[in-house]
């Protein structure tokens, strides 16, 4: 590890100094983070911690690597759709007479946007919740069989 000169912040110099290492070693311990940067294991922690938390790093088990979206180009509200404005939404809606959501992948969520509610008979275009989708393909197994009557 370099020397840290009076106007670099250490701790961000450090932090950058893992993301680097997993670049080049896509899969790493904290063990493994600490023998290579010659940092202590507490330190590689907080370090990971903070980097898991900001959606930097992942962890699995033991294990992390980079966060899959972290070097992709920002995509953000690149796409944006009116769906109130969506004729065959609005019919499909009062044929099912149930209310609508779709669902939208940016990065690893899922956004879910209810596009029709019955009650009121009105289209509309509201965010109305956000999943991790590793945890939403947990849930949707979970409830498997339970949702496969209700479809047929």
């Amino acid at each position: 590890m370099s020397m840290i000169s009076r106007y670099e912040v250490s701790s961000l110099k450090k932090g950058l100094q893992v993301l680097d290492l997993l670049k080049v070693h896509p899969i790493l311990t904290i063990t493994e983070i600490s023998e290579e940067l010659k940092l202590n294991k507490t330190t590689v922690f907080h370090l990971l911690y903070t980097l898991e938390e900001m959606e930097y790093v992942l962890k699995a088990d033991k294990y992390y690597r980079l966060h899959p979206g972290m070097y992709a180009p920002q995509r953000k509200n690149a796409f944006q759709v009116d769906w109130s404005k969506m004729q065959v939404l609005y019919e499909l809606g009062v044929k099912v007479a149930r209310d609508l959501y779709i669902e939208m992948l940016e990065g690893t969520h899922v956004i879910v946007h209810q596009v029709y509610r019955a009650q009121t008979k009105e289209m509309m275009s509201q965010k109305v919740g956000s999943l991790c989708l590793r945890i939403r393909t947990l849930l949707e197994r979970s409830f498997q069989p339970i949702l496969n009557p209700l479809r047929s």
